[in-house]
C-alpha cells in the first residue's frame, strides 16, 4: 500500500506551523530599569527618560519620586502612562522629559527607589540601578560661532544683512523674493489651517479647554499631587499656545520668560510666569511630599484658574 504522501505533507505543514505564544506568566520578582536613549546627548537636546517596572497583577505603583536636581538636566515634566497588562505581567511606565543644559562631559542618571503595594496591601521597595550617559559638544555643527548659545526663542530671528549686489539688483531681488515669500506664506498658512482643523475636531475656545484641564488637575490634587501639578503646568502652556500661537509646550519656564510677551497676554505675562515658577518649585524639589506643599498646590491651582478667567477679554467671553 502506497503511503498517503499528500496527507503526510499537510500534517507536516500543520505540525511545523507557529503555535500561539504562551503566556509569559508572572515575574519571579518585580524588576525594573531606567531607559535613557540615546546615551550621547547634545547641549540643548530634549531627552525622554522612561522608568519601567514589571510586576505581577494587582500591584499598585506609587508615584516615582525624582531627585531635586539631576545634573546636567532641566526636568520639564513627568507622566505616568496607563499600565500595560499582558497576561500575568503588569508593566508600569513613568515618562520623564528633560532638557540638557550643562557643559559636555560624563554624567549619571542616579539610582531610584520605587515603591509599590502588592495585592495584600504591603509596601515594597525596588532600587533601580543608575544609568550613565554623556553630553557631547555641538560646536562641530557651528564652526563659525564665537558666542555661547542663549535660550531658545519661538520667534524667528532678524534677516541677514549684506551681499555683493548693487542697489538696483538688490531692489529687484527683494521684490521677487517678497512676492515668492508672500505666495509661500499663504500656502503655509492654508496648510496650517487644514492641519489645525483636522487635529482639533471642535472649535472649543482655548480658555474653556484650559478651565477643563485645570479642573481635572484639581480632581487629582489629593490622590496624586505630582500628577496634578504636571497637568496644571501643561494646561497653562497649552493655553498660551492656543491663545498666542507661540509653541511653548516644550519650553522651560526660563525659556518662556526670555521671550517678548505676546500682545494678547502682555498685561498678564508676569502673572503667568509666576504661576509656572510656583508649579516648578512644587514639582521638582519634592515639596509635594509635605502637607505644606499640598496646600500650596491647591492654592496655586485656584490662582491658575483665576488667571485664565481674568486673561480673556470681554469681547471673547462666551
Amino acid at each position: 500500500m502506497r503511503p498517503p504522501w499528500p496527507l503526510l505533507a499537510v500534517l507536516g505543514i500543520v505540525a511545523c506551523g507557529e503555535a500561539p505564544a504562551p503566556d509569559p506568566g508572572p515575574p519571579a520578582e518585580p524588576h525594573g530599569t531606567v531607559v535613557l536613549e540615546p546615551e550621547r546627548l547634545g547641549v540643548g537636546d530634549l531627552v525622554t527618560v522612561e522608568i519601567v517596572v514589571v510586576t505581577g497583577p494587582e500591584h499598585r505603583l506609587r508615584p516615582v519620586q525624582l531627585p531635586a536636581a539631576i545634573p546636567p538636566l532641566w526636568l520639564l515634566d513627568a507622566e505616568r502612562l496607563p499600565v500595560r497588562r499582558q497576561g500575568e505581567r503588569w508593566t508600569h511606565v513613568t515618562r520623564v522629559r528633560a532638557r540638557v543644559r550643562e557643559a559636555p562631559g560624563a554624567y549619571v542618571w542616579p539610582a531610584l527607589e520605587v515603591e509599590w503595594e502588592d495585592p495584600d496591601g504591603a509596601s515594597r521597595t525596588l532600587v533601580l540601578e543608575e544609568r550613565p550617559f554623556a553630553v557631547i559638544s555641538v560646536a562641530g555643527s557651528f564652526p563659525d560661532r564665537v558666542e555661547p548659545f542663549g535660550l531658545r526663542s519661538a520667534a524667528p530671528g532678524p534677516p541677514a544683512r549684506g551681499g555683493f549686489f548693487g542697489p538696483a539688483l538688490v531692489g529687484s531681488a527683494a521684490t521677487l523674493l517678497g512676492l515668492a515669500a508672500l505666495r509661500l506664506g499663504r500656502r503655509r498658512r492654508a496648510r496650517a489651517h487644514e492641519r489645525a482643523a483636522s487635529a482639533r475636531p471642535d472649535d472649543t475656545p482655548p480658555w474653556i479647554t484650559a478651565e477643563r484641564d485645570l479642573a481635572a488637575a484639581r480632581d487629582h490634587a489629593d490622590a496624586d499631587p505630582r500628577r496634578a501639578a504636571d497637568e496644571a503646568a501643561m494646561a497653562l502652556r497649552r493655553y498660551v499656545h492656543r491663545r498666542t500661537n507661540r509653541p511653548v509646550e516644550s519650553l522651560t519656564t526660563e525659556e518662556i520668560s526670555a521671550q517678548r510677551p505676546p500682545g494678547r497676554l502682555r498685561s498678564r505675562w508676569p502673572e503667568l510666569l509666576s504661576l509656572l515658577r510656583q508649579l516648578d518649585g512644587l514639582r521638582f524639589p519634592g515639596e509635594l511630599d509635605r502637607d505644606e506643599g499640598r496646600s500650596a498646590l491647591r492654592t496655586t491651582l485656584e490662582e491658575a484658574r483665576a488667571f485664565v478667567e481674568r486673561s480673556v477679554p470681554p469681547r471673547e467671553l462666551r
